[in-house]
């Protein structure tokens, strides 16, 4: 069950400082890292820990620069009041990705309580997406550095699996131990 995202705006055209952005880091890989920009604030966590200091655009100028697939799904503007401190309580709380935890956790925590919908169901972004497309949240989608995989201005999310992910963080876990051990 994969799933096609269509492109719909220009990424010259993004405003990361103002509305909720999901986005896909390392897109065409597997698993991609899932996070969130609210108000031009990065939320993420990562085995490393959970990350809230960095600014959306330094992701987007960083990926540019390096090469790295990116996607941004800009959901549709809510009311909700506190986004950034609802969404900063979620990354710490979950702290770091595990074997139970992945970076999807504390995204799907904040659309269930911003946006009133259940997602719990959903384990993988393929399977999120559907259903924020579904309920109508999906305001806009770019692309960074994916032109050339895009077939009719759609990109195509690989599917993957819980133990793709905890082989990824498991091959995260033992680079680190080998750069701290050096």
């Amino acid at each position: 069950m994969s799933f096609s995202i269509p492109i719909t705006h220009q990424i010259e055209n993004i405003n990361l400082e103002k509305g909720v952005f999901i986005f896909i880091h390392r897109a065409s890989k597997t698993p991609p890292h899932i996070g969130m920009v609210i108000n031009g604030l990065l939320f993420e966590i990562s085995t490393s820990g959970p990350g809230f200091q960095q600014k959306g655009i330094d992701l987007l100028k960083t990926a540019q620069k390096r090469g790295v697939e990116l996607v941004f799904i800009e959901l549709v503007a809510t009311q909700s009041k506190k986004m950034e401190d609802k969404m900063m309580q979620l990354v710490k709380h979950y702290h770091h990705v595990s074997n139970e935890i992945s970076c999807l956790n504390p995204v799907k925590d904040f659309i269930e309580s911003t946006y009133q919908i259940e997602v719990k169901s959903a384990r993988f972004i393929f399977e999120l997406l559907p259903i924020l497309y579904l309920n109508h949240l999906v305001k806009a989608s770019y692309e960074v550095n994916l032109t050339h995989k895009l077939i009719e201005r759609q990109f195509t999310l690989k599917t993957y699996s819980k133990e793709d992910i905890n082989q990824c963080i498991a091959a995260v876990n033992r680079k680190n131990k080998s750069e701290i051990s050096i």
